[in-house]
């Protein structure tokens, strides 16, 4: 399994949208799994590691931003339609949920 960070937009109480970074965790063959339930911060065990940190957080700017939508009795991400991306290359289409990863993430049922 791999993971990245990305961008995933929400909706507030009046429906407009706004942004946070979650991670995101992959099958091996590239499906989405699951996501962290809550946005992250950048964290580290010293000033380097938490430079890194802020870099893999940045690029998540970098890719598609997603959102979560229900597909049957699941939650899927997908990518927000009309939204900024840089000229990366995508990731492969999300897939459905499995499951929960464990009690931190959403999805599943």
């Amino acid at each position: 399994m791999s993971w990245n960070y990305r961008a995933l937009q929400h909706l507030d109480h009046d429906g407009d949208p706004y942004y946070e970074i979650h991670e995101v965790y992959y099958s091996k063959y590239g499906a989405i799994e699951g996501w962290t339930a809550n946005s992250v911060g950048p964290a580290g065990s010293d000033p380097q590691e938490l430079e890194r940190d802020i870099k893999l957080l940045k690029m998540a700017l970098t890719r598609p931003i997603l959102k979560a939508v229900v597909n049957g009795e699941r939650e899927i991400l997908v990518e927000v339609e009309g939204a900024p991306s840089s000229d990366s290359p995508k990731p492969r289409r999300p897939g459905r949920l499995k499951g929960k990863i464990t009690g931190e993430f959403l999805g599943g049922e």
